[in-house]
């Protein structure tokens, strides 16, 4: 285990663990509407039948400062690069990965290792903000462009091809994903017109621009290198090995469901060939737009897609069939499945080892350990989390998931305006131990805030209201009682409903929007810090700022278009899906008979979690 944790301060979403509320929110309004699945096509095959894009942008820190710093332009070659935040490298480029320097590694340390190597702090965001929108706007453009040519469409609106037919969705800065399965399958059926037009779109494309990676389909293409990213655990796994010693050892009704599943093989192969091609230009279009080169998984699902993005990087087209999932995710460190954030992994994690007695402390918990797991066992480690749901419900989700099948659905985010902007600062110990430190930090605040605030409204779906209504405020304190523990913190969080129309309107008069939120902010101090300002037990480890509840996501208008068109069924035969939504369908139901308001506060619920339904942690 890293001696590190790295807090990423790139997502949108401060949660550690993404809660399983989302999913039940969203189960329940797919009863309310009545559109079809934006995938859901006759006849298709409902496990095989989607083809989901997941994109990642290959060392992006490095890559944005490589552009900035114009060292692609030098003529020279690039030097070892890391991007540092605090006393830590978070991520380097390939070379320096060559000579030794490693994620979470102390720069101390990595100097050591390879003493030319140049670190770059990271520490500012805004940029890399910056790079990540264009990235994303680019990556958009090319889906609905790739849209327009295979159905000769030229005059449906923007915002209904993506909501309707190609809906993508952005993660973290680095991640984005999109459903394909409208063009393969309009590909597929017109095989000569399909022709066509795929050498069209790849006319003047490098045939090997991008590297292919199709796992399983020869000795070397059968061995996958798996990295949780927040802990640094990893596993090797090959799928030339026996995998009855992890399947087998599973009840029937435990197995991965695409080894039993009787799907057309060809047929899937054959619309994947066609998504490789339309990877490959979406790839080159976005290299040509931002200079930043990418990497693509294929796979039926979201969940899918996500770990062949992974399996080889960088500049890779990477494939997963579905068939050869089985190895990969009994293998697979259980902290990459979705949902299973620290808090979820320390209790699943205690209770796998007290089943399994000859597992050692140091030993890799996997998704195979959590599928031997009885159910029982599984619920009660969940329903001690309080997520506001059926325990019962989150397991059966986990455990759907841990077997290959995700049916969740892409909803398009119309261009990912943010739910929530903060600013984020981390401290050793010992170092803020009063309250002129503390405001020394939130002045700082006061500054940057406004400043990713103001970039927001460019992209926001409408400017006029892309103001918060709320301002929150967290403390991570050090607390001496707990002193015998690995990490003796106590986090904290208050906070306040504000006017940000008035903080908005005020964007010209930096002076005047740091004012309004050190008076917002001041009866948060107190009440989060009011015991402990003058005492010797002040040790605070971390300060984060964030707004939240903003106008232009929460609106009806933009929130019920949403809805309408994207918000539809998931795929596949779910059945914890199914029997939540057959277990609300008297409050959706209800939902027609709500006044006004209540109907604007259901929407905002359902619209606030929808980006975190199926994304994994980065």
């Amino acid at each position: 285990m890293p001696r590190h944790k790295y807090y990423d301060l790139s997502s949108d979403n401060d949660s550690d663990d993404a809660s399983y509320e989302s999913l039940s929110s969203h189960d329940d309004d797919l009863g309310a509407t009545t559109t079809k699945s934006s995938t859901a096509f006759s006849g298709q095959d409902p496990i095989w039948g989607r083809t989901i894009v997941h994109l990642d942008i290959d060392c992006f820190y490095v890559q944005a400062e490589e552009i900035e710093r114009g060292l692609r332009d030098s003529g020279r070659p690039i030097p070892p690069l890391a991007i540092g935040q605090k006393h830590i490298i978070v991520t380097s480029n390939y070379l320096a990965r060559s000579l030794g320097v490693k994620k979470l590694q102390s720069k101390r340390e990595a100097l050591e290792t390879c003493p030319n190597l140049w670190i770059v702090d990271g520490s500012d965001l805004r940029h890399y903000r910056k790079h990540s929108r264009a990235v994303y706007q680019s990556f958009r453009s090319v889906m609905e462009d790739v849209y327009r040519q295979v159905f000769n469409d030229r005059s449906t609106n923007a915002e209904i091809v993506m909501s309707r037919y190609m809906p993508c969705v952005r993660g973290c800065m680095d991640e984005m994903m999109g459903d394909l399965s409208h063009v393969v399958n309009k590909l597929v059926t017109e095989p000569d017109r399909g022709e066509t037009i795929l050498a069209k779109l790849l006319n003047g494309i490098a045939q090997q621009q991008q590297k292919l990676h199709i796992f399983g389909e020869d000795l070397k293409s059968s061995v996958a290198y798996l990295v949780e990213d927040q802990t640094g655990v990893s596993t090797t796994v090959s799928l030339s090995c026996n995998s009855a010693c992890d399947g087998r050892h599973v009840s029937q009704s435990r197995s991965n469901v695409h080894e039993t599943h009787n799907g057309d093989r060809l047929a899937c192969r054959h619309r994947f060939q066609v998504a490789t091609e339309l990877g490959q230009y979406i790839c080159h279009k976005i290299q040509q737009r931002t200079q930043f080169h990418t990497t693509i998984g294929l796979s039926v699902s979201p969940l899918l897609a996500k770990l062949a993005c992974g399996l080889t990087k960088p500049n890779a087209i990477n494939v997963l069939f579905p068939w050869r999932t089985a190895d990969l995710l009994h293998r697979m460190p259980l902290r990459k499945m979705p949902n299973v954030g620290h808090r979820t992994m320390k209790v699943l994690d205690r209770a796998i080892r007290e089943e399994c007695r000859e597992k050692q402390e140091n030993e890799l918990i996997t998704v195979g350990d959590l599928l031997r797991l009885p159910k029982e066992t599984i619920v009660t480690c969940l329903s001690g989390m309080n997520q506001g749901i059926s325990s019962e419900f989150q397991c059966n989700v986990l455990l759907e998931r841990c077997r290959g099948l995700d049916s969740v659905t892409i909803i398009d985010d119309e261009g990912g305006a943010t739910k929530t902007v903060s600013v984020e600062d981390s401290c050793r110990r010992g170092t803020v131990k009063n309250m002129d430190v503390v405001w020394k930090y939130l002045d700082s605040f006061f500054v940057r805030l406004p400043q990713l605030l103001l970039d927001r409204v460019t992209f926001s779906p409408n400017p006029k209201l892309a103001f918060p209504s709320t301002l929150r405020l967290t403390v991570r304190l050090l607390d001496p009682s707990l002193s015998h523990k690995r990490r003796p913190y106590v986090t904290r969080s208050k906070q306040v409903r504000i006017n940000g129309k008035v903080l908005m309107d005020a964007s010209a008069d930096a002076m005047k929007q740091a004012s309004l939120l050190k008076e917002w902010v001041t009866p948060l101090v107190k009440s989060l810090l009011i015991h402990q300002r003058d005492t010797a037990e002040l040790d605070v480890t971390r300060i984060n700022l964030a707004v939240t509840n903003f106008a232009d996501i929460t609106s009806p208008n933009f929130t019920a278009n949403t809805l309408q068109s994207s918000m539809t069924a998931g795929h596949g035969p779910c059945q914890p899906v199914q029997q939540a939504k057959a277990a609300n369908s008297q409050s959706t139901s209800r939902s027609t008979m709500m006044s006004p308001p209540a109907k604007r506060q259901k929407i905002k619920t359902m619209t606030t979690t929808r980006i975190d339904q199926f994304f994994l942690k980065k």
